[in-house]
């Protein structure tokens, strides 16, 4: 099992579906800003969050070698491992890509956190200042 710590890191967030990874938001970023989603990813604004859909067509394939991908730089570029943790949304079609993924950043040195969606499961994030105490 994973080992559960409180972490002051920001979180950058990711999909991995058909094979795809798929960026979220365009530049890291410490709040949910729907206006800075990343080019692959449609976003709508609904009553429980934001909505992050791929665009057809677009995403990085993880066959081609997500180590000397441009996705990847720009990671690791604009998110050091010493200030973000990376949060995949991964679809069944692509567990096996997500291990690369998982491998290729984890032997960078980030924290991951990862979650299972069903295919028909859109990705909706909140922003924290809406998670209210209950």
């Amino acid at each position: 099992l994973p080992t559960l710590h409180v972490s002051t890191k920001k979180n950058l967030w990711a999909m991995v579906k058909q094979g795809r990874l798929y960026l979220c938001l365009s530049k890291p970023a410490s709040r949910l800003d729907p206006a800075a989603a990343h080019e692959s990813m449609r976003v709508t604004r609904t009553e429980e969050g934001c909505k992050f859909e791929p665009r057809p067509g677009r995403g990085q394939d993880i066959a081609d070698g997500m180590e000397k991908s441009s996705w990847c730089a720009e990671v690791l570029r604009e998110a050091p491992a010493t200030s973000y943790s990376l949060h995949f949304a991964v679809y069944a079609d692509s567990f096996e890509a997500f291990v690369r993924l998982r491998d290729l950043f984890q032997s960078k040195g980030y924290s991951y956190n990862w979650f299972p969606l069903s295919e028909a499961e859109p990705l909706v994030l909140v922003s924290a200042d809406r998670v209210e105490d209950q």
